[in-house]
């Protein structure tokens, strides 16, 4: 197998050792270097029907032990690396082979980000040693471009902004561009009115230009705007990103403070769980990894209250229609349908938390089918 050697043999210097001891103090154990353990550890390393030591390997004696990488995986004896131990030989031996990667953080776990190319040279990023995938994933550590590491919107997970940073760097003609506009920002320190343009400049030259929307977004929040205004700027970003959906939901996040009136909470509230669920059915070509798209949409949506309204036929709420939970306590007007959509009710438009639940009568339960179902809208 091409790079045989290197992975097992001259990856055996300095940084091996290191490994080791950092797993276990005492340097070596006689369990790798017994000659009784041979075959157990031949069998146990054997890539394809080659054993570990069919690759002409030397592992010492039990009086003149040498370290190699493949003592540092567990084994039988209890000797050897877990997680973290095998997440970070897979990082030096793809450091051997000039792969970039980076140990990150899983739930109890500890993976492995690493770096590839698809056939057209274009860089994205996998996940090896993998328990929780990306949506539980985390690196304290700077990210590629240092998006994900400002914690002053960025909650949570944050290594899913390295898809976000990479597809950004595979447009580098217009990540260079925007970047150079960027850095003129600070020449304008107290003229917010040119920040906002060369902000603004900058995303017309690259559309998913983090530094760009995060500092637009800041400055909209430094400054007194409409909750027009801010539902405009956050209808904007959201577009932009929605392929990145950890990033747009952070960003969107730090918005929504701003909308105090029913009309917006509610708006923005819609705006953000449909531009999710584009996300979670994403099937377009603007982004590389659309899979991990999808899956973050996914994960948010779970995590979201976006029920509009829910009916039952039997319970404790049996025959009533319900606003969601979200809604409970908020000014608005919705409408309901239970002859295919040819007539609407009007159940409430009022003040101070209104109704927000019907009770259908018998007659008109009976009357609901699969062509006759309900269907509920909410006017914003």
């Amino acid at each position: 197998m091409p790079g045989q050697d290197a992975v097992f043999e001259k990856v055996d210097i300095s940084g091996a050792k290191y490994l080791r001891l950092q797993v276990y103090d005492n340097g070596s154990n006689a369990a790798d270097h017994s000659e009784v353990n041979r075959e157990y550890f031949n069998e146990l390393f054997a890539v394809g029907d080659k054993g570990l030591f069919d690759y002409e390997l030397t592992r010492g004696t039990e009086d003149y032990k040498l370290n190699k990488i493949w003592m540092n995986f567990r084994n039988k004896f209890g000797t050897g690396a877990v997680c973290g131990g095998i997440s970070k030989s897979g990082h030096c031996i793809r450091g051997v082979h000039a792969i970039p990667s980076a140990v990150i953080g899983q739930l109890g776990h500890v993976a492995l980000l690493y770096y590839t190319r698809n056939s057209s040279g274009q860089g994205y990023w996998g996940i090896d040693n993998d328990v929780s995938g990306w949506t539980r994933s985390e690196k304290g550590e700077r990210l590629l471009t240092g998006w994900g590491n400002d914690r002053s919107y960025v909650k949570g997970y944050n290594v899913p902004y390295i898809i976000l940073a990479q597809e950004a760097l595979n447009d580098y003609n217009n990540f260079v561009k925007a970047e150079e506009l960027l850095m003129t920002i600070d020449v304008y320190k107290k003229d917010k009115t040119k920040q906002e343009q060369i902000y603004r400049e900058a995303i017309n030259v690259q559309s998913i230009n983090l530094d760009a929307w995060a500092g637009l977004v800041k400055l909209y929040l430094s400054d007194s705007k409409t909750e027009e205004e801010y539902y405009n700027l956050a209808k904007e970003m959201m577009e932009d990103l929605n392929c990145f959906p950890f990033t747009m939901y952070n960003l969107s996040e730090i918005i929504k403070p701003k909308f105090t009136s029913d009309l917006y909470k509610f708006k923005f509230s819609i705006l953000q769980t449909g531009i999710l669920t584009e996300g979670k059915n994403y099937q377009g070509i603007d982004v590389l990894q659309l899979g991990v798209t999808r899956t973050l949409a996914s994960s948010l949506l779970g995590t979201l209250d976006t029920k509009l309204a829910d009916f039952s036929f039997d319970g404790a709420d049996a025959g009533k229609i319900k606003l969601g939970s979200r809604f409970k306590g908020s000014t608005v007007r919705w409408d309901y349908s239970i002859d295919g959509k040819n007539t609407w009710n009007e159940v409430f438009t009022g003040e101070n938390g209104g109704k927000h639940e019907v009770q259908l009568s018998q007659e008109q339960i009976a009357n609901i089918t699969s062509t006759n179902d309900i269907y509920y809208i909410l006017l914003v």
